[in-house]
Parts: C-alpha cells; structure tokens; sequence
C-alpha cells in the first residue's frame, strides 16, 4: 500500500468464544465487544504461553524474560502468541471491573537514530541488571552490521527488564530494511544529557534460546552491557591503575576517588565475584579465590560505570 488506509467488516458478534491454538505461532483474535484484562485469558492456558506480543505497540508479554507491558487486550486487533504446546481459551460474555489502561511506550528524547517495522521480530529482554550504567532517557540502539538501526528502546526512571524489539529485512522490499536471517546485533547507546553516542558489548544470557544472532520469532536476554574500549576520559579522573597485573593472590587499586565508588570484579559471562567499596586511594583486595583467567574492574560512580579492562 502506498497510504494508510482502513476497511470496514461487518457481522454478528461470534457465540462460540472458545479458542483452539497450535503449537508455536499463532494469532489471537479478541471475541469481546471491550477491553479484557490479559491476565484473564492467559491464565488459562496451563503454562503453555511463553510469549505474547502486540506488533502494532511493541507491547510484550514474555514471563520467563520479567517484561509484561502487554495488561490489556483490546477489541478489533489480534495478538501473535507463541505456545510451547496445543491450548485453548473462552472468553468471557460479561467483563466486571475497571480496566487497566495500556501505555505505549514511547521514545521521548530526540535522537539520531530512525527504524523501520517490519513482520521480522526478535524480543530481547535487557536485564535490570544490565542497566546500571544507563542513566534515565538513555536509548539502547540494536545494529545491523551495516550500522543500520533496526530497534531502540528508553531506559526511563521505572525500576525492571526493558523490553528491545528488534526488527528483521522485509522480502517484499527492494530495500535492506532490517537484519537478516543469522546477522550479528550489535548496541550503540544514545546519552540523552550529552548526546555522545558509545558502542556497548551485550553479555547475553545463555538459557535462553537465542544468543547474539537474529533469528525470526527469536527470543534473547541481555544480563549485562561493556563498554566497547576503556573509558579513558573517567579513568583518567580517577588516574586509576592495578598492581600486580596479571596477579595471583592479591590486586591493588590504586587512584584518586573524592568519595566513596563501589569496584566490581566481573567475569567475562556477566557473573559479579566480588564488590568492594573504595574509599581511599589505595585498596588491597584478595583475589586468591577466583579461577586462573581474565576479570573486568567495574567502577560506579553515581550512575556511570567505567570498564577497566585488566587480568587479575
């Protein structure tokens, strides 16, 4: 189509309101003449649900990820459900109480950065874990190879798992418009106070079915970002350095901290093997524990984490 456009249907409201779905995808019509709580209908599905999502809103439910910004399901639109096995649903013929109205969410800061929707999807759940360094209004990117942009979301003040859709190529375009079938993704972050632009590595989550590569349908979780390099900027305020390195027993940090800064020591997977608060200039910390190989430093100062990357 060239325009947007819309057609009318008419008909009798449907009396038989009982639903059988397939394994795998599906597509759920809504047989009520108002708003229903999508609690309602998914908890009959005895646990066969692991995803439901509104490609219009980018709304998601996704329980095994921790997102559900999908609460309402409404009249006139159908929703792509994904089942781990055949199920079934009726809905009801009266709805009582009020109903929770669905947000969408949106992008509310000005940014570079533009996409295009396409039928192709992958939700990726990034961690509350993975957004510590992110400060409220930053905007997660995901890049094609070709460093087009084909998804984006907003870290906003609200505490939780953001939910990422990502998008896939439509072959019905002459157009590259979104990430191939196996295409990499890579992250830019946008700061909203300076408008600087930084490549971030994701961790991702091996339990879950998809790592690091876009698959249609697919679902991938992020438990942590990197910096790309060193933040050399920070790291140079601190005049941060470690001694012995590599090390064996123990590591010194060593730098110029005004305040308390939390230090993490940080496995290659995401994992945090240790904390330490650094309140001075010199910090001895015992590292006889850990595994023979290579360990990330991260500092948080406030909301900004620095990556240091050294061998301990």
């Amino acid at each position: 189509m060239t325009e947007d456009d819309f057609v009318n249907f008419k008909g009798l409201e449907v009396v038989d309101k009982t639903i059988n779905l397939n394994k795998g995808i599906n597509y759920l019509p809504v047989l009520t003449n108002a708003a229903i709580e999508s609690a309602v209908i998914f908890e009959q599905l005895d646990g066969q649900l692991i995803l439901a999502f509104d490609i219009n809103k980018n709304l998601i439910y996704w329980p095994e990820g921790g997102i559900n910004t999908l609460l309402t399901l409404e009249p006139g639109s159908a929703y792509l459900l994904n089942l781990a096995g055949p199920a079934s649903l009726t809905y009801p013929d009266v709805i009582d109480g009020k109903i929770k109205t669905t947000k969408l969410p949106a992008i509310t800061t000005a940014n570079p950065w533009s996409i295009v929707k396409t039928g192709a999807y992958h939700i990726i759940s990034i961690y509350e874990t993975a957004l510590t360094g992110f400060a409220a209004e930053d905007i997660i990117g995901a890049f094609s190879s070709k460093g087009q942009c084909v998804g984006m979301v907003q870290k906003s003040d609200q505490t939780g798992n953001l939910g990422l859709v990502v998008y896939g190529n439509d072959f019905t375009t002459d157009e590259v418009d979104g990430l191939m079938q196996n295409e990499e993704i890579h992250f830019k972050v946008y700061r909203a106070a300076t408008g600087e632009i930084e490549e971030i590595v994701p961790v991702w989550d091996n339990t879950k079915p998809n790592e690091g590569l876009f698959v249609e349908y697919g679902l991938s979780a992020i438990s942590q970002f990197k910096a790309e390099m060193t933040s050399v900027t920070i790291t140079d305020k601190y005049n941060l350095s470690l001694y012995p390195n590599p090390a064996a027993e123990s590591v010194n940090i060593v730098g110029s901290f005004p305040k308390s800064v939390r230090a993490f020591i940080v496995e290659p997977t995401g994992r945090i093997v240790n904390q330490i608060e650094l309140n001075g200039n010199f910090t001895k910390v015992d590292i006889s524990q850990l595994k023979s190989g290579i360990y990330l430093i991260q500092l948080f100062d406030g909301g900004s984490a620095i990556i240091h990357r050294k061998k301990c």
